[in-house]
Formats: C-alpha cells, sequence, structure tokens
C-alpha cells in the first residue's frame, strides 16, 4: 500500500539565522513538523503543500476580482510579479498553515513615467462598522 501523505519539508538548519516566523523553542517544538520557507519557484513547484497554497491564493484573486488582465499600453513594460511563502506557527510550534502570496514588483516602477498616484485601498471589518455608525448617528446618506 502507498503511503499518499506529504513527506515534512527539511527542517531550519541550527547555523541560519531565526526569524520572526520561525516557531518558538518549547519541548514540543522538536516533535512538531517545521518547514522551510522556500525562496525558490523551483523547490516550490516539488512540495504538494506549497502548490495547494499557491492554487488556493489564485483562486481567492479570481473570486475577489482583485486583479484583472489588460492590454499593455504602447511603450510600457510589464510589472513582474514575485511569489512570498511564509510558514505560520502555533504557539506551541506546530505548523499551522503555509500562506503564499503574489505581490507585485513595484519597485521597479518609475513615479511620473509608470504611475501618477498610488492608492491601496485596505478596510477591516471594524473600520467599516465605525463609519457606519458615524453615519447613522449625523443621518449622513449611504449609498
Amino acid at each position: 500500500m502507498e503511503d499518499n501523505s506529504v513527506p515534512p519539508l527539511p527542517t531550519r538548519s541550527s547555523g541560519s539565522s531565526s526569524s520572526s516566523s520561525s516557531p518558538p523553542s518549547s519541548p514540543s517544538s522538536s516533535s512538531s513538523t517545521t518547514s522551510v520557507e522556500p525562496s525558490v519557484y523551483e523547490e516550490v513547484v516539488k512540495e504538494p503543500v506549497w502548490v495547494n497554497a499557491m492554487n488556493d491564493e489564485m483562486n481567492s484573486i479570481h473570486k475577489n476580482n482583485t486583479s484583472e488582465l489588460v492590454p499593455l499600453p504602447k511603450g510600457k513594460q510589464v510589472i513582474g510579479v514575485k511569489w512570498v511563502y511564509k510558514v505560520k506557527y502555533h504557539a506551541d510550534g506546530s505548523v499551522e498553515c503555509h500562506k503564499v502570496r503574489l505581490v507585485a514588483k513595484g519597485f521597479a516602477q518609475t513615479p511620473g513615467v509608470d504611475y501618477a498616484e498610488t492608492f491601496a485601498l485596505v478596510d477591516r471589518l471594524d473600520t467599516f462598522k465605525i463609519i457606519l455608525a458615524i453615519a447613522t448617528q449625523y443621518k449622513w446618506p449611504i449609498f
């Protein structure tokens, strides 16, 4: 009978520098599976857990309509994207999840040439509730 479970990713070497994403030191963390955050796409495609996380991110992008493909204007260059991989840990040091984000390489843009202004709408439900409560109190129209 074949074992279809995903093999654990290699653990961090003791000589590597620790980062904020490394699991906390505890007796239970030695028995838990830890993961290395890959930096090269070729490493990632070999691990089903990372491939699934990338698929989840792409599905989320499509579902939320956060991007769209448009024709490239004449004289403009395509801005590349990059996958960012992060392992999230529980307090006991065990792996909680593998997070993947697709980010634009905005550092390749030239102000005034590639863009005139930047805008990133980031809202939280709490912020929306507060604004809605203030609008209701002052009887502002809500569209």
